[in-house]
């Protein structure tokens, strides 16, 4: 497994790959909005190991990602419908919720960070 390191003042996650060919080549994984979880790093850790690349997995929500409590209003099933109340709830907690966190994560702040990140990567 990785490590968590610092590149560019960015908290990333960098699993060193096998291949020695390969060293000064590296693959960048970007999460979705729940952010540096176990399932990117699980997913880094894949990549390195089957590629032999180096894989990074920048932070770009500085700590902050939509709060994985939201998937709780989703459905647990493929083509499985909402209820109306789950509806109006995930409605609900959209709009207070993720609307601010957009805007806060909005491309205007986080481009400026993959464009530093992968100057210096």
């Amino acid at each position: 497994s990785g490590e968590l390191v610092k590149i560019g003042g960015i908290d990333t996650y960098h699993i060193s790959g096998k291949d020695q060919a390969s060293k000064g080549k590296g693959i960048v994984l970007f999460t979705d909005v729940f952010g540096l979880t176990k399932n990117p790093r699980i997913t880094a850790d894949e990549i390195a190991e089957k590629s032999g690349f180096d894989v990074y997995v920048p932070d770009l929500f500085n700590g902050e990602p939509l709060p994985s409590s939201l998937l709780s209003y989703m459905p647990d099933e493929a083509g499985k419908k909402l209820s109306f109340g789950n509806k109006l709830a995930m409605g609900g907690k959209m709009l207070t919720t993720a609307g601010p966190w957009l805007i806060r994560h909005r491309q205007a702040v986080t481009l400026p960070l993959v464009e530093t990140f992968l100057k210096v990567c």
